[in-house]
Order: structure tokens, then sequence, then C-alpha cells
């Protein structure tokens, strides 16, 4: 994906979460009205875009219907995109030629199995691959998987348990990273608006090539993981010794171990698996995304000093006001809920 095309793949993931500023929104605008029927869109491949209209679909509030897995004719893939421009999609929809048969059975083939905020889903791949998905994620898979290939494309956060097969590799996708697969389980972070995306390894092996580094192929051991920035980074994003996160920022990645609690030697990178959160000396800036997706709620700061705030924790069965009083006892802050939304100053 090319940089002008993840720039609006970004803008496009604000639009749906009201996130976008008054200069974000005529940039949009601007691309929106430029689209013509051979204007490249902002996506690779119709897995990708099934990806982002999944995603969509869930900021925009359609995404408390089920989860589910569906098949996206080619005529729609435009519309696809500008889901979030409702007003105008039937007028992009006009923009875009009839496809060859040959096209619409392709992109016909293609799968994306997602979850809504507020929600976790287990799957099983054609290949006999378990999968759990985490709030707000989408994996999709093109034709011919389990046959000719087994690569998939990871927007959000999964745990696998990949089937052995020598001789087709899984192969991961995400927007920093591609990760090979012979047969192991790893839990694979990569929600687009994290400040960093992270391939945990539990047991097996994995091969991890940056995409900002291509030439580059970190093996993992078990218990160690790789993060890579996603956004800039100011200070370490927590659960990182200051050695990694040096290392992040001058060779583009870091290793380091994953991190276990001595009470009950769980991992907390995969605690959500068992729904479960854990934070390991995280930014509430970070924490407030994991309980957005978590509880189908919007938090905003209100000053500049809460979301530095740093917390360890782990819950199990607390709901998010349970859980915000809980961290009340470690730093002082305060909190209102009005409906959906949680407002947090310091």
């Amino acid at each position: 994906m090319s940089p002008e095309q993840q720039r609006i793949h970004s803008l496009l993931h604000k639009y749906g979460r009201q996130q976008c500023t008054p200069e974000e929104l005529a940039e949009l605008e601007s691309w929106y009205a430029s689209l013509g029927a051979s204007s490249p869109l902002p996506f690779p491949d119709e897995a990708a875009e099934l990806a982002v209209k999944e995603e969509l679909w869930q900021q925009i509030g359609h995404a408390r219907r089920p989860a589910r897995s569906f098949r996206l004719p080619v005529w729609a893939r435009v519309a696809a995109i500008a889901l979030p421009l409702v007003a105008g999609a039937w007028l992009l929809l006009k923009k875009t030629p009839s496809p060859a048969p040959a096209a619409i059975a392709t992109a016909s083939a293609a799968q994306a199995i997602t979850t809504p905020y507020g929600a976790t889903r287990q799957a099983t791949l054609p290949d006999g691959t378990e999968v759990w998905l985490n709030a707000g994620s989408s994996l999709t898979y093109g034709p011919g998987f389990g046959e000719s290939q087994r690569e998939v494309t990871l927007t959000g956060e999964a745990f696998f348990d990949v089937e052995k097969n020598a001789e087709k590799p899984f192969v991961i996708h995400t927007g920093k990273m591609n990760i090979r697969v012979l047969g192991t389980a790893f839990n694979v972070k990569a929600y687009p608006d994290d400040q960093t995306h992270e391939a945990s390894l539990i047991r097996g092996a994995i091969e991890v090539s940056p995409l900002s580094r291509p030439e580059k192929k970190v093996v993992l051991k078990p218990n160690e993981k790789i993060v890579l920035p996603n956004l800039p980074l100011k200070t370490s994003p927590g659960m990182l010794p200051e050695e990694s996160f040096k290392a992040l920022q001058r060779d583009g990645y870091a290793l380091a171990a994953v991190s276990v609690n001595p009470a009950d030697q769980s991992v907390a990178e995969t605690a959500w698996v068992s729904n479960r959160l854990a934070f390991m000396n995280e930014r509430f800036e970070d924490i407030a995304l994991r309980l957005e997706r978590k509880f189908e709620m919007k938090i905003v700061f209100t000053d500049s000093l809460a979301p530095a705030l740093r917390f360890t924790a782990t819950f199990e069965n607390e709901n998010v006001r349970e859980t915000l009083e809980a961290l009340q006892y470690t730093a002082p802050f305060s909190f209102r809920i009005d409906q959906k939304t949680i407002y947090i100053t310091r």
C-alpha cells in the first residue's frame, strides 16, 4: 500500500469514529470529489477492502449486528470504501463501471471474519487453523486459501493456533509486518490507531519481516515478541523495557519478553482470549483504546495530564465503571459517564 493509500485508509478510519479534524474532513472530501472510474483505490486488493468495509460498519453504528462472514461482489467495491460518506455513496457507485463476470467470481470468493466492538469471536479457517479475534478486528483471506496458499490479512488483534503444513506456510499480512508460520500459537496486535503493532509467540516459531525493512527476517522464540512502531513514539508504550524502546527507535523494531503475571503465569498479551484485561505499565491513552473496544464506549480526555498516567492491573469480570474505579486507587483522576461516552480528567 502506497503512503497516499495508507493516508486515505487512516482518514476513513477516523471518519468512521467521528474523529476527523476540519482539515482532515476537507482532505477526505477532496479525495472523494476526485474519484473517477480509473482512480486508484486506497487498498492493495479486494481482501483489504473487505476488511475496511466491515471495520467502518462497526464504527458508524452498524457494529452491533452479529459478527459474520460474508461475500462482496465487485460492483460494491467503491461503495464499500465510501460507506462513511453515506449521503454520496450512490453517486460514487454510478462512477464505477460494470465488471466482467470473471472479476465477480474472483471477488466473491474473498472472505472476511469480523468482530464488532464489545465482542470477541473464535473461528476455524478452512485449513483447520483456530483463530480468536479480539474486539474491532477483521481477518480476510482470498480464493484458494488452504489449497494453493495460506495467506490472511489482519486488521486489529487475533490469536492464532496454526495447523501444521510445511508445504504451505501460513502467512499473515498487517499494516506493518508480514509473519510466516509453519505451525505454532501466537498473538498479533495490529490496530490502525494503536501506537505499536506486535507479534507475541507462545509456542513454536515464527518469522517476522517488518515492511519498513523487508530484507530483515526476525525469528522469534517462545515467550518472545516483536514490537514495531505504528504511530510516532515519544515515550515507551509500556510492557517494553527501556533498552528495547531505544532499539525500537533506532532499528524500527524491538524484541522483548512477553509479560508474564507471576501470580498465575498468565501472559498479558493473550489475556483477552480468556476475556480478561491486563495492563503492564501502560499509558492511560493506550488503555482507553482497549476499553473502547471491549465495552463499546467512547472515551474523551478533557485535559492533557490524564492520558499520560500509567497503570498495571488485571481485570476479569469487571464492567467499565468498576474497571475505572479500581484504577482510581492507583492514580488520581475523575470520570463521568454520559450514555456511551466517558469523560476523564486529572
